[in-house]
């Protein structure tokens, strides 16, 4: 259906007594194709030597993220397929697939699936954003000059030590910046999803002495790893 073979032209082969090869043309999806099919004598048939073509998907990790072609579930990286149109979509919504429509228009061809490449859909950069927000809040409440898994930290000099329960964090610049990072799949592995920010924190507090402090840290990048359960955020 996505590209009909019709318009089918077979030349006469040239003679050959056990093998020969034969020349044909065709449209495919309307698009005229001109090919060369070697073929065999065995016994009294002639067989063609060749009927379908070798697709690699390697390069998209089918065994990472699930993929369906023409909407059937796929796991292998590579396959050999008829001469025809393919469509090519991950199964998991929150993904999208760019270059996604390929044809093969004869046994010989070597589609180019290596300019495919993964990306998150809109769904999966809303989710993304939406687990970066959740993350920095919890960042912000814990008690701690050094939050854990939040990647950003101060410290106080020499032997002065922090009242943890005063401590105070704060963003001073980027406010939204997690509700605009565009994060990107990353090519070896594209459950993990990287994106840059720039969110500039402050926090205030008070060392066992009584003395008043401040600090100021950063934050300059998300990292997302999806998974079925759900999406796993660090920042750094």
């Amino acid at each position: 259906r996505l590209a009909p073979i019709a318009d089918i032209t077979v030349a006469k082969g040239s003679g050959g007594s056990s093998s020969d090869t034969i020349e044909a043309s065709y449209t495919l999806g309307g698009v005229p194709v001109s090919a060369s099919f070697p073929a065999t004598k065995v016994g009294s048939e002639w067989r063609l030597q060749r009927i379908v073509a070798n697709v690699d998907f390697s390069a998209l990790h089918p065994d990472l993220v699930g993929l369906r072609l023409n909407g059937v579930p796929i796991a292998s990286a590579s396959f050999a397929i008829f001469p025809g149109g393919y469509s090519l979509s991950p199964e998991d919504a929150r993904y999208a697939l760019t270059a996604a429509n390929f044809r093969v228009k004869s046994p010989d061809d070597s589609p180019d699936t290596f300019s495919m490449a993964l990306k998150l859909s809109v769904k999966g950069q809303s989710q993304v954003r939406s687990a970066a927000q959740k993350k920095l809040n919890s960042c912000l409440k814990q008690r701690s000059l050094k939050p854990a898994g939040c990647g950003f930290s101060t410290y106080l000099p020499g032997s002065n030590k922090p009242r943890n329960s005063t401590i105070r964090w704060k963003v001073t610049k980027g406010a939204n910046a997690m509700k605009k990072v565009k994060p990107l799949v990353v090519a070896s592995d594209p459950r993990v999803a990287q994106g840059p920010i720039n969110v500039q924190l402050r926090v205030d507090l008070r060392s066992t002495n009584g003395r008043i402090w401040y600090g100021f840290s950063g934050i300059y990048a998300v990292t997302a790893v999806l998974s079925d359960s759900g999406i796993k955020v660090t920042l750094g």
